[in-house]
């Protein structure tokens, strides 16, 4: 993708002018370009970028960071293996709130999510350092995250895995200077948080690799649209003249560019004399939408979250919105999954057992089907009513419904059914 857009870049035809207009005095050309463009945000496999697609393209952002704050939102609590309904190590939640692991966890995996794979630091305690009466193991006094935009590793073993890390970190110099300095850590130190793993190396694929395509397009889209409404970019003054084009033809056609605030002209010698056009975009956005949609739905399906999710609106419908919702949190629920094995390596690294407890997710959607199995059972239950009292009225007894009160088969129904002649 970057290869042939690079060729696109800066792209003018030999023909076009921009001429310079010091004493403009209507509208001048404004000079808006997106920052995606000015800073070929485009390369897919550049952790800068995959990190500007990220903070910058909204539906970019939702695949990414807004699943991941959904993932953990709810939180998880610990359950015994032999009784699903006894809450076990509540003293590693205390813990977890000390640490805030919440939002490094979230971190983690919106970093994951976004560039491919990050690292979870675990900062131990120093035994040596310690000021109380603790006797126990070290415990983990902080968590902090890094990701490749801001982490490189500088040694490996004789595998290729990364042993020791330099990661960059903001070090405030008095009230207006910042900088970062380069810090190497151990990478025995950090979780390596990687879900899609990408070849044999360490590292992993984002989540908006297989649509970058189809976010790229949205951003030159979405510029175009903007470029238009601005009257700069889409489109360009086509003089057809014939032979070279005169002084007088030059000058009309620099006036005809400062009453439409355009920027470029493209000069065709023909035959005859034409005409001066401006050929660019429609002055509405249909002729946009038809690409926005195809590409929300390619992101769609790439990141199985469905386009009102992505894009933020409600489906319009209960049944839609149902849809949405289930959609949404399968994905949550399946990336759920995927983070226990390192919620149990980060309770191993605080000295607790990894092995004898569950964890059980606080979701939102299980709240959402118990009450929805609730309303099943009312509304089975004004069902039978409502029958019965049709029965009444119709002279019939409950025993022809086959059911007795409380919804259940009645047993002494059930024995005339199958011995209706009454004989033993």
């Amino acid at each position: 993708m970057s290869s042939f857009l690079d060729r696109f870049r800066g792209v003018r035809q030999e023909s076009a002018r921009v001429p310079d207009f010091p004493d403009m005095k209507k509208n001048k050309p404004p000079t808006y370009v997106s920052d995606f463009i000015l800073e070929g945000a485009w390369n897919r496999d550049e952790p800068l970028h995959q990190g500007n697609m990220a903070r910058r393209d909204p539906c970019a952002w939702n695949i990414t960071t807004g699943i991941a704050n959904n993932v953990f939102d709810d939180w998880f609590k610990f359950i015994d293996p032999k009784d699903d309904e006894k809450e076990i190590m509540q003293e590693i939640q205390k813990e977890f709130e000390r640490l805030d692991a919440r939002k490094w966890l979230s971190l983690a995996l919106a970093g994951e999510r976004t560039y491919g794979f990050t690292w979870l630091q675990v900062g131990m305690e120093d035994s040596e350092l310690r000021t109380d009466d603790y006797t126990g193991p070290p415990r983990v006094v902080n968590l902090d995250v890094f990701t490749p935009e801001y982490c490189t590793p500088t040694e490996f073993d004789d595998i290729g895995y990364p042993t020791k890390l330099g990661v960059q970190v903001l070090t405030n110099a008095g009230n207006t200077a910042a900088q970062y300095t380069i810090t190497p850590i151990d990478a025995d130190e950090c979780i390596l948080f990687r879900t899609r793993p990408y070849d044999r190396s360490h590292e992993g694929l984002p989540v908006t690799y297989s649509v970058w395509n189809a976010l790229c397009g949205l951003n030159f889209t979405f510029h175009a649209i903007i470029s238009y409404n601005m009257k700069i970019g889409v489109g360009a003054l086509v003089l057809k003249t014939k032979a070279m084009a005169s002084a007088a033809d030059v000058t009309a056609a620099e006036n005809m560019m400062e009453d439409l605030s355009v920027t470029r002209i493209a000069i065709i010698p023909g035959s005859k004399v034409e005409s001066l056009e401006y050929i660019g975009a429609g002055s509405g956005t249909t002729a946009f939408s038809q690409h926005i949609q195809a590409f929300r739905e390619e992101i769609a399906a790439g990141s199985k979250i469905p386009i009102d999710v992505i894009i933020g609106t409600s489906a319009g419908a209960i049944t839609g919105s149902e849809v949405n919702s289930k959609a949404l949190y399968a994905v949550i629920q399946g990336e759920q999954s995927k983070m226990e094995p390192y919620i149990r390596e980060l309770v191993r690294r605080m000295g607790y057992d990894a092995e004898d407890y569950v964890i059980s997710w606080n979701t939102r959607y299980a709240t959402d089907e118990m009450q929805q199995a609730q309303i099943r059972v009312l509304n089975a239950q004004a069902d039978e009513a409502e029958q019965r009292i049709t029965n009444m009225k119709e002279g019939k007894n409950d025993i022809q419904i086959g059911f007795a009160p409380g919804g259940q088969k009645d047993p002494e129904d059930e024995k005339e059914n199958k011995n209706p002649s009454g004989t033993q």
